[in-house]
């Protein structure tokens, strides 16, 4: 390093040069004439102007001549300042400038592209917004056909659960000794909206739970209460005579069908049995119970998924027991039509039967079923009309008998009867005997 006394004779040196160059350039400037000056088309105020100027060639030449001698002092100045990644051929504010102008472009370009993105960015979004909303429009129907064959394993699941965490009831919700049908239907709606599958599914599996709940807990309170008359009633069904069997098995139909559904089903595989006598009693005894009990007489079944489940909260007036029983008594009238409808099959296989006594046992129950209940009329008619052309005369008389007496009880079926008549006449396969 040199001493402070050595700068300092450096820094006056310098001084001295630059005031002495202005000194001249000063000097030239005033030699020159107004005269020279207008006749190159200058006038005073360029005069004035070159008032003050240094020759930029000396001060490049100086600037240079510092930067050389004082190179080293620099650099070892730099060094302790810390500042290495500095190009001490560069002057800061020039990088400053520099990153100034690039950030300033940069942020230019920016805001161009983002005002350039706006409508574009806006336009799709309320063309995002219009396809969902119509999506959700269309789904809303989808939903409600598709969204039971479209149930997944959670889904199922999830079902599964939200009916085992049913609590059963401690009391019975359809009191026996009464009819199912006479009081539990007189509110329900004549129109309604169709349910989602997805509801009637899981509806389904709840009366489910409910239904079977209901039969135990009336068997327990069976066994409690009457234990001499269900174990009398279950060592006859067991063990008795034909007769005794029927007897018992109609009271408990008679007493609680709801929760003797797998007793009416007992009864019509009764009627399928190979032994004679016993068909016989069953198609007598199951036709009484259809007509007195079980079948309502001013309307058809209907299956579970024909029920109106969005209005039932509106049918139940809220009320949870009054629900789950009405849920109870649709699964009940699903299951016993199907029930029902089983046993018209078994009835007109009987028609075909080798035993004359089969034949007209399977007929007549066929006739009172259709003049006493609406349900299935078209099944019952066709088999009356069917054994019109009966190989046996009797048989064939007799089912004409029972068609006229039909027509007499009631006439405005005068129209069907004459129209399967002709259907039957009409027939490929039918015998010129019959015709």
């Amino acid at each position: 390093m040199a001493p402070p006394r050595m700068k300092s004779m450096k820094k006056m040196k310098r001084v001295e040069t630059t005031k002495s160059r202005k000194h001249s350039t000063q000097k030239k400037i005033n030699n020159i004439n107004l005269s020279d000056i207008t006749a190159l088309g200058g006038t005073q105020e360029d005069i004035d102007l070159l008032q003050g100027v240094e020759d930029d060639r000396s001060s490049e030449e100086d600037t240079s001549s510092v930067y050389n001698s004082n190179e080293a002092e620099i650099k070892d100045f730099i060094g302790k300042l810390g500042f290495s990644s500095i190009n001490p051929g560069k002057p800061s504010g020039e990088n400053k400038t520099e990153s100034k102008h690039s950030t300033v472009q940069s942020i230019t370009k920016e805001k161009t592209h983002d005002t350039s993105q706006q409508p574009v960015d806006a336009t799709s979004e309320s063309n995002l917004k219009n396809t969902k909303k119509k999506k959700s429009k269309k789904n809303k129907f989808k939903d409600q056909q598709d969204i039971g064959s479209s149930t997944t394993a959670e889904d199922n699941r999830k079902v599964a659960v939200f009916v085992q965490n049913q609590k059963q009831r401690k009391y019975l919700l359809v009191k026996p000794g009464s009819k199912w049908h006479e009081d539990q239907f007189q509110s329900e709606r004549q129109t309604w909206e169709p349910a989602p599958d997805r509801l009637v599914t899981t509806l389904e599996s709840l009366a489910e739970k409910l239904l079977q709940d209901e039969i135990q807990l009336y068997m327990r309170g069976r066994e409690k209460q009457k234990r001499g008359e269900s174990r009398w009633i279950k060592t006859v069904i067991s063990s008795g005579t034909l007769s005794d069997k029927m007897a018992a098995i109609t009271l408990l139909i008679q007493e609680a069908p709801v929760h003797n559904l797998a007793t009416i089903e007992t009864l019509i595989g009764m009627v399928k049995k190979k032994g004679k006598r016993e068909s016989l009693m069953a198609i007598d005894t199951l036709k009484d119970v259809l007509i007195s009990d079980l079948l309502p007489g001013n309307r058809k079944l209907k299956t579970f998924s024909q029920h109106p489940f969005l209005h039932l909260d509106e049918i139940a007036s809220g009320n949870k027991d009054t629900k789950d029983k009405r849920l109870m008594l649709w699964l009940f009238e699903h299951k016993f039509k199907q029930q029902y409808t089983e046993f018209l099959k078994i009835l007109q296989t009987l028609t075909f039967d080798n035993l004359k006594t089969m034949k007209v046992k399977a007929l007549r129950a066929a006739y009172e079923l259709l003049i006493s209940k609406p349900e299935q009329e078209k099944t019952l008619l066709g088999i009356l009309i069917n054994k019109l052309g009966d190989p046996d005369r009797k048989v064939a008389a007799n089912c004409a008998h029972l068609l006229g007496q039909l027509v007499e009880q009631h006439p405005n079926m005068k129209g069907v009867v004459v129209s399967e008549v002709e259907r039957l006449l009409y027939r490929q396969n039918i015998s010129a005997k019959a015709q």
